[in-house]
């Protein structure tokens, strides 16, 4: 897929109200493949954080889960 199918693949799914039960998805699938802009990246991350907020360090949830994969996937930009 090329960057701009994906960035707005991605954009449509980081405004979509699935994008609030299911953002681990998106962050799941770029562990493989970074073929987004840094800023849609960011866009999503910045909105996952928000969406998961308070249940990031609550090992109980999934969003303890998905972080790790948020974090892994900025930490790669700027590698």
């Amino acid at each position: 897929m090329d960057t701009t199918t994906a960035h707005k693949i991605t954009e449509a799914f980081t405004n979509s109200p699935g994008f609030d039960d299911h953002f681990e998805t998106l962050f799941h699938a770029l562990q493989d493949n970074l073929h987004l802009t840094p800023e849609a990246i960011i866009t999503a991350s910045e909105q996952a954080v928000r969406i998961a907020s308070t249940n990031v360090g609550d090992i109980s949830t999934r969003h303890a889960a998905a972080i790790r994969d948020i974090v892994t996937t900025v930490v790669r930009l700027y590698r």
